[in-house]
């Protein structure tokens, strides 16, 4: 099996949809991913309440390295 490979996300800011698609695997669509990483980060209030702190808003397309 081919090993995966994700240092990419830990270099600058990188797109919300392409973050979600290597979190959700299952996932055809980056816009499903998205949605479904969106619906994730919101039902586990800590990590909702630091990603606010570090300037997250549920339309941003786009993370920081601080929010990633």
């Amino acid at each position: 099996m081919k090993e995966l490979n994700f240092d990419w996300l830990l270099n600058g800011s990188c797109l919300l949809s392409d973050v979600a698609m290597a979190y959700f695997t299952t996932c055809v669509y980056p816009r499903s991913a998205g949605k479904r990483m969106r619906d994730e980060i919101e039902r586990y209030p800590n990590l909702y309440a630091e990603l606010l702190e570090a300037g997250y808003k549920r339309p941003n397309t786009l993370l920081t390295p601080r929010q990633i």
